[in-house]
């Protein structure tokens, strides 16, 4: 089974089983378009890919430099998150066919993610920036 095929959660724990790994690489972009990723252990990561996982919404909240937004000028009720609201964990899904092995990093399996959020309930700039990447 190729990683590049993999299409369910199953799929993924199949392959992750017979492939020994111990950890697992997923990223999601931030408002700039910067992948900001963690590692998991393979058998969260298995649970994260069938239930989805918590992400720190702070990707809407800095930039690409790790400096947070001045946004003095916006009102609390317009901003998607900022230190008003904690930065919190926001819902993520693994996207089981966008599967790599990493060969700069010991062959680690590497896999995106997408918010689990309405566009709905989403600011416009953020939504904005959902819309775009839905067509990448």
């Amino acid at each position: 089974m190729k990683i590049r095929k993999l299409k369910s959660a199953e799929e993924i724990k199949k392959f992750l089983d017979s492939s020994k790994t111990e950890y697992v690489k997923v990223a999601i972009t931030d408002i700039d378009g910067v992948l900001r990723g963690k590692y998991m252990h393979v058998n969260k990561f298995i649970k994260a890919s069938k239930k989805g996982f918590g992400f720190c919404d702070v990707i809407f909240g800095w930039d690409s430099n790790d400096e947070l937004y001045e946004l003095n000028k916006v009102s609390k009720e317009d901003l998607f998150t900022g230190w008003h609201s904690g930065f919190p964990d926001v819902q993520t899904n693994v996207v089981p066919n966008s599967g790599r092995i990493n060969p700069f990093e010991e062959d680690v399996p590497f896999f995106l993610a997408e918010l689990a959020l309405s566009l709905i309930h989403i600011s416009e700039p953020t939504r904005r920036r959902g819309i775009a990447g839905s067509g990448v």
